[in-house]
């Protein structure tokens, strides 16, 4: 997915942003799952009470019933150690099978019947009592309360147990009247706990294993998501050392690879500015040094006599031209510092434009008749007024003509136009020429950017003039857009305001 990646570059950031995004991913999945521990724990033990409860509940009804039944026999047919075997009996079935203790007391609160009153072979024992529920005795409380109907809750049974139990009390209905009270008991913590423990067990291996896999996969997707941003730090420093040829790459359609698109787009005007700007110097340092090196020649060769004194007048003044184009770089230059700084001050006033373009051309007559270029449209030129700073609409309309006359080929045509409303003016001005290759168009009205040499016949030209072009425009709060066709013609359209104030 990435190239150009170095593994020195992903370990410095893997050992930052990587591993606390990671931490917090994973400290999060592990709190989340205790707290889901914590919650199942407590729902378990309510579950098991409200089953057990249930259970003994269910239970101790039908033994209250089976007891009823049993007693009723026994009134009839007047044999009450049968009636007493199958209640005993009963009692130790459903006790074994639910591994509780149901016994019957009567309405005294002694117990009276029980699972330990039958011998092995299911008879009564010789005593007829038991030893272990012989001291059980419930309150009268308790007696009250269960007369009025079957109960259950979790308790010591009037402190007969030393610790908690579940209690399940049915009154004996017999004859419309409560003879007697089955009850059920079951201890908590021998059940309890080894339950909630198999099922904390059966939980913690299952999340065990789900934290492993949810840590694999956190640990992919925060690869992946900081992969890029790893990639865009050691892009930086590639960009620091001067290398803006380093681009990310990234698939997909989501936010981070919009971010990544964005990124190498800043690159990719990184790029070309700084290519501009190593352009710019050496052609800056070659027109100063040009200009420069004629100066100090024509200058030491008077000075030394090397030129007679009847042609020092005339290379005198090559001299002057060459300080005045030195001069209007440097001017050009400045210009350019205030306008992006934003120390440009416009000073607005009202004047015809139309009066301005043709003072402009009047300029360039020489050169226009000497290359035999045609002029086509002033003769239609309306008078439009506009209110702006002059200074800047003349060096705006003078770099477009000094454009159009340099691009033009010999003999060629340069057609200017123009229109207005009650509110904007509008400008085209086309030169026929070898135009500007489609590829190129994007970039002419960035700074210190020129179209292939070999295809203009401006060779000293820096790369500023559309630049300041497009500037001045904006800064009136205008609009330029350019047509051009390779080897037939290219047009400017300018748009502005008659007033921005």
């Amino acid at each position: 997915m990435f190239d150009k990646v170095k593994k020195s570059g992903n370990n410095i950031a893997k050992g930052s942003f990587f591993s606390k995004y990671f931490a917090v991913f994973s400290a999060v999945i592990i709190v989340c799952m205790l707290i889901i521990g914590i919650f199942l724990l407590f729902f378990t033990v309510d579950y098991w009470r409200d089953t057990k409860l249930e259970l003994l509940q269910k239970n101790v009804v039908n033994m209250a019933n089976t007891t009823a039944v049993s007693l009723k026999q026994a009134e009839m047919l007047n044999d009450w150690e049968r009636a007493a075997i199958v209640v005993c009996s009963s009692l130790y079935q459903i006790s074994d099978s639910l591994e509780a203790d149901f016994f019957v007391c009567n309405m005294n609160g002694e117990v009276v019947f029980c699972k330990d009153v039958l011998s092995p072979d299911l008879s009564l024992t010789d005593s007829g009592h038991c030893l272990f529920h012989n001291n059980y005795k419930l309150k009268s409380s308790t007696i009250t309360k269960a007369s009025k109907g079957g109960f259950a809750l979790f308790s010591t049974l009037d402190g007969i147990y030393a610790d908690l139990h579940a209690v399940a009390i049915e009154p004996v209905i017999l004859d419309d009247k409560v003879t007697g009270l089955v009850v059920a008991t079951a201890p908590v913590m021998n059940e309890l706990v080894p339950y909630a423990l198999k099922v904390l067990g059966m939980f913690l291996m299952a999340s065990s294993l789900s934290l492993i896999l949810i840590s694999i996969a956190v640990y992919i997707f925060t690869d992946r998501l900081t992969k890029p941003l790893r990639a865009m730090a050691q892009a930086t420093r590639h960009y620091a050392q001067g290398d803006f040829s380093f681009r990310v790459q990234l698939k997909g359609n989501d936010e981070l690879t919009r971010l990544v698109t964005d990124f190498n787009a800043m690159a990719k005007s990184l790029e070309a500015l700084e290519s501009s700007r190593r352009s710019f110097v050496a052609n800056v340092s070659h027109e100063f040094k040009t200009p420069m090196t004629t100066i100090g020649g024509f200058i030491n060769g008077i000075l030394d006599g090397t030129i007679p004194s009847e042609k020092q007048e005339y290379y005198l003044g090559i001299v002057s031209d060459e300080v005045k184009r030195l001069s209007g770089l440097v001017n050009t230059m400045l210009n350019i510092s205030r306008i992006e700084t934003g120390n440009v001050e416009l000073v607005y006033e009202s004047f015809n434009l139309t009066e301005l373009i043709l003072s402009v051309f009047l300029g360039f007559e020489q050169i226009i008749e000497n290359r035999g270029i045609n002029i086509f449209g002033l003769d239609f030129l309306e008078p439009m007024v506009i209110n702006a700073d002059k200074d800047m609409i003349n060096q705006m309309i003078y770099n477009l003509i000094d454009n159009a006359v340099k691009f033009s080929n010999d003999n060629g045509d340069i057609i200017i136009t123009a229109s207005q409303t009650p509110s904007d003016i509008s400008l085209s001005i086309r030169n026929s020429g070898s135009g500007i290759p489609k590829e190129e168009i994007e970039n002419i009205f960035e700074r210190f950017y020129k179209v292939d040499k070999s295809r203009s016949s401006d060779s000293k030209s820096v790369g500023l003039g559309l630049h300041i072009i497009k500037s001045i425009i904006e800064l009136h709060h205008g609009s330029i857009n350019v047509k051009s066709f390779e080897n037939e013609f290219t047009e400017f359209l300018i748009a502005l305001p008659k007033s921005v104030k």
